[in-house]
C-alpha cells in the first residue's frame, strides 16, 4: 500500500481560538507544533505519539528490540549527548515538514493559475504553468523522501535510552554522523568483553555478537574455509492493511526486521517477518523458492531479488506470532546499488499473491552491507 504524503504526512487542523493563519501540525514522529503564517513555529507538545494522522506506527518500540538492562545507568555526559541529538533531530524533521508545507502552498497557487490559463485558453501560459507544477511535484517527492529519513532520526533518538551500552554507542555515532554532530565525548564506557575467547565446535569457530566501528553482528563464524558473517537485525517496516487498522490500534499486523548474511562471496537479505494472526498461514501462505522480492529505491530504480529456499511460517512459542525467516540472494551485479541507495518500498511475492510495503527505516540494508564490507577487511 503506497501512502501519499500531503503536506509532510501531517495532521493540519485550524485550531479554534489560536488565531487566523495559525495551524497545529503533528509530524510523522509525533511532534506537535503551531505553525504561524510567517513561517515561524513553536512546539506545543514534546510527548511523542504512537501513530501519526494516517495511523502509521511511528515511535512504538519494536518488540524484538532489546531494552536497557537494569544496573547499567546512563552517565551524565551520555544523557547530555542524547538530549542534544534528540533536539537536533526534532528540529531537522520540523524544518523539512515546513518545507513540504511551503511546497504544497506553491503547488496550490500554480493549480489555480493553470485553471485560469485553461479558462482563458492561453496555451503559452498553460505550458509554462504545467512545467512549474511538474518541477514542484518533483521537489515534493524529494522532500518527502528526506522527511521520512528525518522522522526516522527522531525515532532513533527517542530510542537511545532503551539500548544496551554497545548498541547505544553505535547509534550515537550513527546519529552524530547523520546530524553532523561530534559525539565522541558522549559515548558510554563499555565493560571489557572484547577479549572473550572464541567458541570452537568441530571445525566451526564462533565469536559472540562483536561490534566493529558502528556495526553490530549476530555472528561471525568459520566453517572450514567458508567465512559466515551476519549483521544484527534491525526494524525495516511495519504493515497493517487499511481495512484492519481498526482492530490493530496498539500494534501492527506485520513487523519485519532485516539483516544481511554473507557466506563467502555470496550475500543474502534476511527478512524476519512476524505476523500477529492465527490465520497468517492461510491468508499469506508461504514464500516459494525463487519467488520475487521487488526492491524499489528512492531514486526510482528497482531490482528483483529471489528467495533462496522455500520458507514456511512457524508459531513463536512465547508470543504466538507466525514467524517467517526468508533469505533473498543479492546478485553481485546488484550489490552496488543496494549498498548505496535508500529503499522506498518492497514487494513480497507470497504463495497467496503479491503485496507491497512502504519502508520506514530506509537505510537499514544499505548500512548493513557497509558493515559486512567492514567486517571482511
Amino acid at each position: 500500500m503506497k501512502i501519499t504524503i500531503p503536506v509532510c504526512i501531517c495532521l493540519q487542523v485550524f485550531i479554534f481560538g489560536i488565531g487566523l493563519g495559525q495551524r497545529q501540525i503533528t509530524t510523522l514522529s509525533g511532534q506537535k507544533i503551531i505553525l504561524f503564517q510567517n513561517g515561524t513555529w513553536i512546539k506545543t507538545d514534546t510527548m511523542p505519539m504512537v501513530r501519526d494522522s494516517f495511523g502509521m506506527l511511528v515511535t512504538d518500540r519494536n518488540p524484538m528490540q532489546e531494552v536497557r538492562p537494569e544496573g547499567m545507568p546512563l552517565n551524565e555526559k551520555t544523557r547530555e549527548g542524547i538530549e542534544i541529538l534528540k533536539k537536533a533531530a526534532e528540529k531537522k524533521e520540523i524544518e523539512t515538514c515546513i518545507l513540504m508545507d511551503l511546497l504544497d502552498k506553491e503547488l496550490a497557487v500554480k493549480e489555480v493559475q493553470l485553471s485560469q490559463a485553461r479558462q482563458m485558453k492561453n496555451k503559452e501560459s498553460e505550458t509554462i504553468v504545467k512545467a512549474d507544477i511538474a518541477d514542484l511535484r518533483n521537489k515534493q517527492k524529494t522532500a518527502e523522501k528526506i522527511y521520512k529519513l528525518d522522522a526516522q532520526l527522531v525515532v532513533k533518538a527517542n530510542e537511545l535510552k532503551n539500548l544496551k551500552n554497545s548498541d547505544l554507542n553505535n547509534q550515537l555515532l550513527s546519529l552524530g554522523e547523520a546530524l553532523n554532530i561530534e559525539v565522541s565525548s558522549f559515548l558510554t564506557d563499555l565493560k571489557s568483553n572484547s577479549d572473550e575467547q572464541p567458541i570452537t565446535s568441530g571445525n566451526v569457530v564462533k565469536k559472540t555478537a562483536p561490534v566493529i566501528d558502528k556495526c553490530s553482528f549476530a555472528k561471525i563464524e568459520k566453517a572450514g574455509k567458508l567465512r559466515i558473517i551476519e549483521t544484527k537485525a534491525e526494524p525495516l517496516f511495519v504493515f497493517t492493511p487499511e481495512n484492519l487498522k481498526a482492530y490493530f490500534r496498539e500494534k501492527d499486523l506485520m513487523m519485519v526486521n532485516a539483516s544481511v548474511l554473507a557466506k563467502g562471496k555470496d550475500h543474502y537479505l534476511h527478512l524476519t517477518i512476524k505476523i500477529i494472526s492465527k490465520d497468517a498461514a492461510k491468508n499469506y501462505g508461504h514464500i516459494m523458492k525463487e519467488s520475487m522480492l521487488r526492491v524499489q529505491f528512492i531514486s526510482g530504480t528497482n531490482i528483483n531479488l529471489n528467495a533462496s529456499e522455500d520458507t514456511y511460517g512457524y508459531i513463536e512459542q512465547y508470543t504466538g506470532y507466525m514467524v517467517y525467516n526468508a533469505f533473498y540472494r543479492i546478485k553481485n551485479e546488484d550489490l552496488g546499488i543496494i549498498s548505496k541507495m535508500p529503499i522506498d518500498f518492497v514487494g513480497i511475492m507470497w504463495s497467496s499473491g503479491f503485496e507491497k510495503y512502504d519502508i520506514f527505516n530506509v537505510d537499514v540494508v544499505m548500512n548493513h552491507l557497509s558493515c559486512i564490507k567492514s567486517a571482511k577487511k
